[in-house]
């Protein structure tokens, strides 16, 4: 947003060189604005912006590493619980004008604990199939910074019609 805004200050002192404005930047830098600093402000924000996503990137693959050395120290949580809900959404996404669709699916199950307690779930394929509404059993959980990660779900009860 600081770029754009740069940018156009640059292209509005040069297009507008006895505005008030231009002035001012003259009086601070000493030297008519022109295209030219647009031309050496392009690859300086392209830069800024390069480092600063991989600052950004090793921040986040450092963090989740750390979340998850956290979440193999934590304790695994059994309770009883029954699966309230699975929700599954398809997200879909076209890059350009390609021929192809990339589609994402989101799979959780909400299971409710036997305190009233409704857990969410982030979950595989696999284990989103295993499971129906109304499955009562034992869940196996851990529980680390806020975030639930599922472990099991062993049911004992299957749904009655």
């Amino acid at each position: 947003m600081i770029a754009i805004s740069v940018a156009i200050l640059i292209i509005f002192c040069v297009n507008n060189p006895q505005s008030e404005l231009a002035l001012k930047v003259y009086e601070f830098t000493g030297e008519k604005v022109s295209y030219a600093h647009l031309i050496w402000f392009i690859p300086f924000y392209f830069l800024w912006g390069f480092i600063f996503a991989r600052i950004k990137e090793s921040h986040e693959v450092h963090s989740s590493k750390k979340q998850s050395k956290n979440a193999e120290k934590s304790p695994n949580i059994q309770t009883h619980a029954k699966v309230i809900c699975k929700n599954s959404v398809a997200t879909s996404y076209r890059p350009g004008m390609q021929d192809y669709v990339y589609v994402y699916d989101t799979l959780s199950i909400t299971f409710e604990t036997q305190d009233g307690r409704r857990l969410v779930f982030s979950v595989t394929q696999e284990q989103y199939s295993q499971y129906l509404e109304n499955d009562i059993g034992v869940l196996s959980y851990k529980e680390c910074d806020g975030q639930l990660f599922f472990i099991n779900f062993e049911r004992q009860a299957q749904p009655s019609n």
